[in-house]
């Protein structure tokens, strides 16, 4: 029979002792430290609450800002006892941050950091046509020296049926051109854009004016991306019907009715616009993800918020200073 090892044995009691003693410490600790922690959130947990509701306080005025169209600037916002810091810096790709917080003296309380992706866009509620989008001049001079780019005049008015055209569509002041079954790989612009003339008050009877009384479907040109219709001191209308709408670009008008079935992708600007329910004419991206205004475009300096991403907090030692700096203290 063959006998233990004293030794042996010994080791294995020694090294259960120092299992037991070790996880009995670290059950001691874990409880001890979170009964300070705890200790420390009771004390202190009505102004914590009060800086967090501060600091949510700031958060609304920010999306409030943003989406009445104000610039969300450095301000401090106060909410009962506390305040709420926000400030805003610029970041690369035109994006910015926004910072909130509401902290005591010893360090507590709450902030929170996003990034704000913004784009540019046309204005809201435009009321006149100087305020409605166009070409630079720049851009309509590399236009017209385009010499692979089509430009067809439009001086009287006229219709054009069953007709597959491609280029630049220009519509002077007092024609109406109405679209039969007509396919456009290009854009209908009015004259006073490629003139560059400065619009004047708005006048339907002299107003250029596009009218859809059949199939029309447009593409925009690669020299013009982006852009379907740019008619600010004009008019784009449709007339009933099971014709259909097929437009993949912006659409700018003083008066945008279209009341045809079909599928609209691009950003509508108008003083006046009367769309069919979506149902009917749909505004492909407009509800479920927005789609960018053309880059050709001036849209006057607007710019509308794409996304808005949570930044995490920071977690080294530079941002719970305050906090050791607290519990060091006598």
């Amino acid at each position: 029979m063959k006998t233990p090892d004293p030794a042996r044995q010994d080791g294995f009691a020694l090294l259960a002792v120092l299992l037991a003693v070790g996880v009995i410490a670290g059950l001691v600790a874990t409880f001890g430290r979170h009964v300070i922690v705890d200790a420390r959130a009771g004390m202190a947990s009505p102004e914590v609450l009060a800086s967090r509701e501060a600091c949510h306080s700031g958060l609304l005025y920010s999306r409030q800002a943003l989406v009445s169209g104000t610039a969300v600037a450095n301000v401090s916002l106060p909410v009962d006892e506390c305040t709420a810091t926000i400030s805003v810096a610029p970041l690369a790709g035109g994006h910015q941050a926004v910072h909130v917080e509401s902290l005591g003296s010893d360090g507590l309380g709450a902030r929170r950091q996003f990034e704000l992706g913004l784009a540019p866009a046309a204005a809201s509620a435009p009321t006149e046509p100087t305020a409605l989008p166009t070409l630079a001049n720049e851009t309509v001079d590399s236009l017209l020296a385009n010499g692979s780019l089509e430009v067809h005049h439009y001086s009287h008015s006229q219709t054009l049926q069953g007709v597959e055209l491609s280029g630049l569509l220009v519509i002077h002041p007092g024609a109406q051109v109405t679209f039969d079954d007509v396919v456009l790989h290009g854009a209908i612009v009015s004259s006073s854009v490629m003139s560059q003339t400065l619009f004047g008050d708005f006048d339907l009877e002299h107003a250029p004016q596009a009218l859809v009384a059949g199939n029309l479907r447009i593409d925009p040109h690669p020299a013009l991306p982006g852009v379907a219709v740019l008619m600010p001191d004009g008019v784009l209308t449709s007339t009933l019907g099971d014709a259909r709408l097929q437009i993949h670009g912006d659409v700018v008008a003083h008066d945008v009715v279209l009341h045809q079935p079909g599928a609209l992708a691009g950003n509508v600007a108008a003083v006046h616009a009367d769309l069919v329910d979506e149902s009917v004419l749909d505004r492909l991206g407009i509800e479920r993800q927005g789609l960018p205004w053309s880059p050709m475009l001036q849209l006057g300096g607007a710019q509308e918020p794409i996304f808005v991403a949570a930044v995490p907090p920071a977690t080294d030692l530079g941002a719970l200073a305050p906090i050791i700096d607290f519990w060091q203290q006598d």
